[in-house]
């Protein structure tokens, strides 16, 4: 959807009568200048309901399935939890397999071992078929969670929404708006490989570059001891960036 202009259509589950809907779809696909604007523009619909009940899971997908534009299913599980337990979040996003696998076999090592590790594979920037290639992979072989490819695309554009509004704002990439430098520095990573890992709905936070996943939770045994009273986060920051020794008397 990069440089396209996105039409967000919000409604029911159940969207229009039969009449309404048809309407809508010639309007839209029949107009004369369909041929002429198509490719600059995507629509994109967000269902809400107060609470899903099965005939409404059912029309969704009905009309999701059939209709000729992105359907974001299940609008209200978009949002992972992340406050319930205070689990710890792995986002983690690549285009290159051999990476997603070697990163994969090592958090199954760390959550054997009794740690509690959520892991969203998101992606990368530059969306294509080869991302959609390895959520089916993911999804087949290593049983982890990621958002579906649709999803994705509303990801990275929620972020250059982000960096986006705070730029007209008047903020500068090198000011002191934490956000802001978050978020740029996330578009800005390179495909290759990244992790975020943090726990619950805090600002704590650990980045890493691909190398730099893998050499420090390879190396989880080695600070194991120290997740039971620091946190998994917490403790591999410290691995990472062992604190100064206490001065002595």
């Amino acid at each position: 959807m990069k440089s396209k202009v996105v039409l967000l259509l919000v409604s029911k589950a159940e969207l229009l009568p039969q009449e309404g809907l048809l309407l809508l779809v010639d309007r839209t696909y029949d107009h004369p200048y369909h041929k002429k604007l198509e490719g600059s523009y995507e629509i994109v619909w967000i269902s809400i309901s107060d609470k899903w009940t099965d005939a409404e899971r059912d029309i969704f997908d009905f009309l999701s399935n059939s209709l000729p534009w992105y359907s974001v299913r299940r609008p209200k599980s978009n949002a992972m939890d992340m406050v319930e337990e205070g689990r710890n979040i792995c986002i983690y996003g690549s285009d290159n397999l051999d990476w997603i696998r070697e990163f994969n076999a090592i958090c199954k090592v760390i959550r054997n071992n009794g740690v509690q590790l959520e892991m969203v594979y998101v992606g990368c920037k530059d969306l294509g078929e080869q991302v959609r290639r390895l959520l089916a992979i993911i999804d087949e072989e290593l049983h982890r969670s990621s958002f579906s490819f649709t999803k994705l695309h509303f990801f990275w554009l929620r972020l250059e929404s982000i960096r986006r509004s705070k730029l007209q704002l008047g903020q500068s990439i090198h000011s002191d708006d934490h956000i802001l430098k978050e978020v740029s520095a996330l578009l800005d990573t390179a495909n290759e490989g990244w992790a975020i890992i943090g726990r619950g709905n805090t600002a704590d936070i650990v980045k890493l570059s691909a190398s730099e996943a893998i050499k420090w939770l390879d190396r989880f045994p080695e600070w194991e001891e120290n997740v039971a009273k620091l946190g998994f986060v917490s403790a591999l920051r410290a691995a990472i960036d062992p604190p100064p020794p206490p001065l002595g008397p």
